[in-house]
Parts: structure tokens; C-alpha cells; sequence
């Protein structure tokens, strides 16, 4: 049986109510606590989301990673309290067809909500290859990063200008 590079899931479960997951990844001004530095939400009116306010479908986003990295792309769909899906990027750097995310929180009902992400439609190819490696490992970390952050406190992220280069999980050569 061959290896899917086209998809993957993620699952973590996080000691915290299923409003504090979801609203860590809803609320732009709680994504940046673990994420990334910044998250500028433009709504389908044109006008600016503010951080405070829950994205919505048809949002389109810019972020920007400590590491000077960027990426922008499109709320497809948000399930208030349930889902968010959203483009990531595509399937290669000259292609139309948008990589998915798609996270999804399930409150357990024992202090415990778990978090699940999928991304899928990845290309089959050198350029897929890399984009499925390094995306699992960064949503490996982040996840990570939001558990211990809404469990203890803590937030992992190299954010000194001098480091976070050599903090990334895959270089770009």
C-alpha cells in the first residue's frame, strides 16, 4: 500500500472547555497567542474584522508567522462552537486548486475537548511531498503549543528575532 501524501489528520486532546479551543482558533486576536504574529481578517464587505470578533465564511485572511513567513487564503466555512475550513495554500506554486484545513473541536464532556485537523488535497508530487512534511510538522507543533498554552500557560513559540529562523521545523532551500 502506498503512502497518502495528499492528506493527513491531527488529533490532540486539550483539558479545556470546547469554547477555548474553538475561540483560540476563531477569534483572530487568540490565534495570535499561539500561532502566529499576525492575523488580519478582511470580510466579504471589505471592511476589517476586528480581533476580538469571530471569523466568518467568505473572510479572507493574511498571516504572518514570526519567521517572516506569510500566507493568505479564505474561510470557507465556519460551524460556530464545531468546525472552521479553510484554504491553506496550493496544490503547487502555478496551480488554481487550494489546499483544504479543516479543524474540528469536540468538547468530551470530562474536561477534555479534543481537536482534530485534517488537510487535504495536496498534490502527489515533489512540491506536495514537502508541503505535506513540513505542514505536519508545524501542525504538530502548534497544536502542542496550544494545549500547553491553555493547559499552563505556555507558549513555545521562538518569537526573538535572532532565533526564529533556526526554530523553523523544515528549512526552505
Amino acid at each position: 500500500m502506498a503512502f497518502n501524501w495528499t492528506e493527513f489528520e491531527k488529533q490532540i486532546f486539550i483539558k479545556a472547555s470546547g469554547e477555548d479551543v474553538f475561540n483560540a482558533w476563531a477569534i483572530p486576536g487568540e490565534l495570535v497567542k499561539w500561532f502566529i504574529a499576525e492575523a488580519d481578517y478582511t470580510m466579504q464587505d471589505a471592511s476589517q474584522r476586528h480581533s476580538t470578533e469571530c471569523i466568518g465564511p467568505g473572510d479572507q485572511y493574511h498571516w504572518r508567522w514570526h519567521q517572516n513567513l506569510a500566507t493568505s487564503g479564505v474561510i470557507c466555512d465556519v460551524v460556530p462552537h464545531e468546525q472552521i475550513r479553510f484554504t491553506f495554500g496550493k496544490q503547487s506554486p502555478d496551480s488554481d486548486v487550494a489546499v483544504m484545513v479543516t479543524v474540528q473541536v469536540e468538547e468530551l464532556g470530562d474536561g477534555y475537548t479534543k481537536l482534530s485537523l485534517t488537510q487535504e488535497n495536496m498534490a502527489d508530487s515533489e512540491y506536495g511531498r514537502h508541503y505535506h512534511l513540513s505542514c505536519n510538522l508545524g501542525w504538530s507543533f502548534f497544536m502542542t503549543n496550544l494545549k500547553g498554552l491553555l493547559e499552563h500557560g505556555i507558549d513555545l513559540r521562538e518569537t526573538h528575532p535572532d532565533r526564529v529562523e533556526a526554530a523553523r521545523a523544515i528549512s526552505v532551500s
